[in-house]
């Protein structure tokens, strides 16, 4: 893990990612040695069986072993009376690739979906709309990353494919308070099934902090870091109540209730889990491999 000092009181490392699953859709490829071709060859198999799978940016129909181009392939999967899916696939030159798909049910879906709108704020304890770096959040433009507070927000180009990028700063948070956080995100460009969202709790050199994450293709997921461990709380879930797609907007919304946290997208309750501090004061952002994500504003509060 490689840790690098920001300016002042901010600062932001990068860490390995995991692509966005959840325990109704799970992604595996199997990548072998192809007989002395360039092309790779994809397989899609669902739950249940007889889904529709289409590849939505080549023309030719999709079948079970097709051919394709070494790239990145946009993935659909679709059955009446369950949750169309989609995601990003990549496929490497002369590989054999399974993808295994199970879809949720709609019912399952929206008893997963509380209607629930976001609490009202007491106070407001510090707003950022990055309209001009004068809290000095790192900036840094290198072959793996451009990240730097530009055109009111804060841009976020994470160009590397295998690890996910964090940064924080000072924000007057205090985590033995019920505290509010919210953030707002636009997801510009870059793969849909990789994750990004809010870190809380942050500690000074980024080993331990909270992270709640949503991903291009509608899932959510809560985990707990320390010493590049993870711990994974929620595991990676679909919610309705997220914006899925590139230039999608969504805001994330964390509360502490007591000894409970609660999550909220797009003023939509999705779960709750048990509030346990990370051990740090700072509040930031990640954003695993391959996207672009725009964050347009940070506020941290105080739960009403």
């Amino acid at each position: 893990m490689t840790v690098k000092a920001g300016q002042d009181n901010s600062f932001s490392f990068t860490l390995a990612a995991e692509p966005a699953k959840d325990a109704q859709a799970v992604t595996e490829a199997e990548q072998k040695p192809g007989p002395g071709t360039t092309n790779g060859t994809l397989t899609v198999q669902t739950d249940p069986k007889n889904a529709t799978v289409r590849i939505l940016n080549i023309k030719p129909p999709y079948k079970d072993g097709i051919e394709l181009e070494p790239g990145e392939y946009a993935i659909e999967v679709s059955h009446p009376g369950y949750m169309t899916r989609s995601m990003d696939y990549q496929v490497e030159a002369g590989s054999e690739n399974t993808l295994t798909v199970k879809l949720a049910p709609e019912e399952t879906a929206a008893e997963q979906t509380p209607v629930k709108k976001t609490p009202a704020i007491a106070s407001v304890v510090q707003l950022e709309e990055f309209s001009n770096n004068d809290r000095k959040w790192f900036e840094a433009s290198t072959p793996q990353v451009n990240i730097a507070v530009q055109d009111g927000h804060y841009h976020i180009d994470h160009k590397a494919g295998s690890e996910g990028w964090i940064a924080w700063n000072t924000m007057d948070f205090d985590p033995k308070s019920q505290f509010v956080i919210e953030a707002v995100f636009r997801k510009v460009d870059g793969v849909l099934d990789y994750g990004y969202g809010v870190i809380w709790g942050v500690t000074n050199k980024g080993e331990a902090y909270n992270s709640f994450r949503i991903s291009g293709n509608g899932l959510y997921s809560y985990r707990q870091e320390k010493d590049g461990k993870a711990d994974t709380v929620i595991d990676w879930t679909p919610s309705d109540a997220i914006a899925p797609g590139l230039g999608a907007t969504n805001t994330i919304h964390i509360r502490r209730n007591g000894d409970t946290l609660e999550f909220y997208v797009n003023g939509v309750k999705v779960n709750t889990a048990p509030y346990k501090p990370a051990g740090g004061t700072m509040v930031g952002f990640k954003v695993d491999n391959r996207q672009v994500v725009d964050v347009d504003q940070l506020m941290v509060g105080l739960a009403k």
